[in-house]
């Protein structure tokens, strides 16, 4: 879902799947090769749209009680994380967001879900509070206008998978979804920033190449955001139409001076970039399908492309920037990624949790 900022749900799923023998479903976007961060496209040819449950509360599965749980404000909490309550109700918004994709491919085995997924959930309702309680430190808790611009997006999102997605979450829960999405983005952007305030000195960059061996020939780098409409070979000639169609109307809007980011949000049915005004991230030759690469490759920067047909749908395209990939800005990317997870890991080792929920 959109929240891949918030904790990694695709890796929840995918560690939930591992642990009782089934396997995650593929998430799906315009390239065959996953691209690095929370904007990355996965491989080609799966579902666009995965079909939560309409109620999950995970009590139901696993041998759960609410009953000696402290309550703060009349809510069960089930941990303390330096000080800061994590309720009942977040473990059930985060459960139900992650298993999501596992219980609809495998109805039945809720209870083995629920299990596998207790622990790396909770692990994530920690980092989740850590994250707050940075962004407040720091004054980068998000404003209440960009609170308000994003979840008005999502609610008026004539995706099929966002309406199922928000359908059993209410208007409440949707929005700490929403502002804990932006607190990841902001925090990630301000230690990433910190990292790479200064030039990389020679000594650096000498030992980023020995150590890394990255690729330093000068391809040009692409960061461009889509709208796709789902159209699979599987589909009947109707839905390709009706596809078609819908990427036609899309289009004619973006003609009429929708923006495009926003566009992205409400009408794109990939749900992995969506929520990120459609941000597919950089990407250089081979990466994504050859249409698409075809069709940006035309584009100037800014540049709007028309409807393009790939083997997943009907895209359009929006060149946002184009870099070389030079050792600065692998260098670059390197130092933000590692000063985000060296951060992730102090903070969860420095933090004091106290954790009252029995299994």
């Amino acid at each position: 879902m959109y929240l891949d900022r918030a904790f990694s749900l695709c890796a929840l799923c995918c560690m939930g799947a591992a642990a009782f023998g089934v396997s995650a479903p593929a998430p799906a976007s315009v390239t065959p090769s996953a691209l690095v961060g929370a904007s990355a496209p996965a491989p080609a040819g799966a579902s666009l749209t995965t079909a939560p449950p309409t109620s999950f509360d995970p009590s139901q599965f696993a041998s759960l009680t609410t009953a000696s749980l402290p309550l703060e404000n009349g809510e069960p909490v089930i941990m303390r994380v330096n000080g800061r309550p994590v309720t009942w109700d977040d473990l059930t918004i985060q459960t139900r967001m992650a298993g999501a994709a596992i219980m609809s491919q495998h109805p039945g085995k809720e209870r083995h879900i629920m299990a596998a997924l207790l622990q790396p959930v909770s692990e994530a309702l920690i980092l989740q509070e850590l994250y707050r309680e940075f962004a407040v430190t720091r004054n980068l808790a998000p404003q209440s206008a960009e609170i308000d611009l994003r979840q008005s997006e999502i609610r008026s999102s004539q995706n099929p998978a966002v309406k199922q997605a928000i359908a059993f979450l209410s208007s409440d829960q949707i929005r700490q979804l929403v502002t804990d999405s932006l607190v990841h983005e902001k925090v990630d952007k301000y230690i990433g920033d910190l990292a790479t305030s200064a030039p990389p000195s020679l000594q650096e960059i000498a030992t980023f190449v020995s150590e890394l061996k990255p690729t330093t020939s000068p391809i040009e780098l692409t960061r461009a955001r889509h709208i796709v409409i789902r159209a699979t070979p599987d589909m009947s000639e109707f839905a390709l139409n009706d596809a078609k169609a819908r990427a036609e109307e899309v289009f004619a809007k973006l003609e009429s001076g929708l923006d495009f980011a926003t566009a992205a949000r409400q009408y794109s049915q990939d749900r992995f970039t969506a929520f990120q005004g459609g941000n597919v991230g950089y990407f250089s030759a081979g990466a994504m399908f050859m249409e698409f690469e075809a069709a940006a490759a035309k584009l100037a920067v800014g540049e709007t492309s028309g409807i393009v047909r790939t083997p997943v749908g009907y895209h359009i395209i929006q060149v946002t920037e184009r870099q070389p990939d030079d050792l600065r800005l692998q260098l670059d990317k390197h130092k933000r990624q590692m000063a985000v997870m060296h951060w992730k890991e102090k903070a969860v080792q420095g933090a004091k949790v106290e954790r009252y929920l029995q299994n």
